[in-house]
């Protein structure tokens, strides 16, 4: 009997036992598993990312020079040319009218009376010079009696103005000669055109390319009436004139700065482009974005500082993606951004000490969105705590997820 008993006794003793361990491991406190990052000293840099495109820095627009007929254009587009030899079109000046025989006798007396009135300022440009020639002979000998108090000095003044007047006429009859020259050529244009004809096929205008580059674009392609001034070819240098037009938020660009580096991706080629801000325009525009969003934007010009031959394949207007290096640092204190969070408006981290989460305050600097620079708080080698969940707090036990 009393064996039956104790047996029962050893029995509910070890229920309790097993009933109490299950519910010391159900509620015993867990280590939490995290993601771990370590704290490092590594390079760091802080960049505007923005699309831009191509663009040849002096392009020029050529246009016609002339009101006529525009002959078909020959050259093509990436066509290379050289500056005041390569022929980049033809035009036809508009057929004048013919003069009647009034209108022709009206021409001929202009130009008769231009000429005449030409020959007469060339007779009076010949009297300046014996003017000059005798007052400066009389000057001379009056400064010979003036020495010897022969004549007076108001005497000797009078011939000294009386030879700087002969001077002056000549400066006169000079000018006057240009006047005359200018109405002989005006009034030989009264007479173009007496024995002009329908055919003009050999009074062709060629122009030629302003630059060594290749033509760019051609606006103008068949024969055509044009006024002067329209635009027909545009040409520029590629290989040495090629510049990155990037449009930047104007809160970007005040950040940027002349001499920046820029790194210039996703162009087509295998390897990035590099390059420096060679301009930040002082004006600002508004464009609007694809939700319709009014934004401030800034033009800003960057200058390869590669050699032509890496982008050489490169043209007018094409897309590239600028990167504007604004801030690096080699040796930077850098925990990943995803380490960070904000307690009572200040930085803090989970650093993590043996095996235990412990809320820690820093000081941060620069942050990219993938690295954030740390200036106090934590040192190398340290671990955090990367994306630290609600359920984390101060003093809690974490593993190696």
């Amino acid at each position: 009997m009393s064996s039956k008993k104790n047996t029962q006794r050893l029995f509910v003793i070890g229920s309790i036992l097993f009933v109490s361990a299950i519910l010391l491991y159900a509620f015993w406190p867990r280590a939490i598993a995290v993601d771990i990052a370590q704290v490092k000293t590594e390079p760091m840099q802080l960049t505007i990312s923005e699309e831009g495109k191509t663009q040849v820095h002096q392009a020029y627009v050529v246009s016609a020079p002339i009101t006529g007929q525009l002959l078909r254009v020959e050259v093509e587009a990436g066509d290379k040319v050289i500056k005041n030899q390569s022929i980049l079109f033809k035009m036809q000046p508009t057929s004048l009218p013919l003069l009647d025989k009034k209108a022709t006798q009206q021409a001929q007396a202009n130009l008769n009376m231009a000429q005449a009135a030409l020959n007469v300022a060339q007779t009076e440009l010949e009297k300046a010079h014996s003017d000059k020639a005798l007052a400066q002979k009389e000057a001379q000998r009056a400064a010979v009696l003036y020495q010897k108090q022969l004549i007076s000095q108001a005497e000797y003044d009078r011939l000294k103005t009386l030879l700087s007047i002969q001077a002056a006429n000549i400066k006169t009859a000079l000018a006057t000669i240009t006047m005359r020259q200018a109405d002989v050529a005006n009034a030989k244009t009264g007479l173009i055109g007496f024995n002009a004809t329908s055919n003009t096929s050999k009074n062709h205008i060629m122009v030629t390319s302003p630059l060594t580059g290749q033509i760019l674009q051609i606006q103008q392609k068949s024969e055509n009436y044009l006024v002067a001034g329209t635009p027909i070819i545009t040409i520029g240098d590629t290989s040495n004139d090629l510049e990155v037009l990037v449009e930047l938020l104007s809160t970007d660009a005040v950040k940027v700065a002349v001499g920046n580096p820029v790194t210039i991706s996703n162009w087509g080629g295998n390897n990035d482009l590099h390059g420096t801000i060679a301009k930040i325009e002082p004006f600002a525009f508004t464009k609007y974005s694809a939700l319709g969003v009014e934004e401030q934007r800034v033009n800003v010009l960057v200058k390869f500082s590669d050699s032509a031959d890496k982008y050489q394949k490169l043209g007018q207007g094409f897309r590239v993606e600028a990167h504007i290096i604004v801030w690096k640092d080699d040796h930077a204190l850098v925990v990943p951004s995803g380490s960070l969070f904000r307690v009572n408006n200040k930085w803090a981290v989970f650093k993590i000490h043996k095996g235990i989460a412990q809320l820690t305050s820093v000081n941060v600097g620069y942050n990219n969105g993938t690295q954030a620079q740390i200036l106090s708080g934590l040192k190398t080698g340290e671990q955090v705590v990367l994306y630290p969940t609600p359920q984390l707090v101060d003093g809690v036990s974490v593993v190696q997820r």
